[in-house]
């Protein structure tokens, strides 16, 4: 914050990793940090991953929420991440066709309960 009490405009500044999560969530449009890494191939650990949405929901540019899911009888929190517009909304955005294809070809594996999952 500034001396007004205004946020400061460098607050959102994003770091390169932080620029390459909020590229691989806007891909998936909501998903889980399990499914992001995942998608990613490999050029996201899940070791940092949760450091990253930590700061890029505090910087206002994820929204996250929790749902609770059941696989195998057990029960246990989900949390869910998103882009999230400079007016709080929630962002969408467009991504080239192919890549939407590759994403949605891939996002049965990834997302239980996606139509055409097995």
């Amino acid at each position: 914050m500034n001396r007004s009490g205004e946020k400061d405009s460098t607050a959102r500044q994003l770091s390169p990793r932080e620029e390459e999560l909020v590229e691989w969530i806007s891909r998936l449009v909501e998903a889980y940090p399990y499914q992001i890494v995942r998608y990613s191939k490999g050029a996201l650990k899940l070791s940092s991953i949760y450091v990253l949405l930590n700061r890029l929901e505090e910087k206002g540019v994820v929204t996250s929420r929790r749902v609770w899911a059941n696989e195998g009888g057990r029960t246990y929190p989900r949390r869910y991440y998103r882009l999230q517009d400079a007016q709080g909304g929630i962002k969408h955005v467009p991504t080239p066709r192919a890549q939407t294809v590759e994403a949605q070809e891939e996002a049965p594996a990834l997302v239980p309960g996606w139509a055409g999952a097995d």
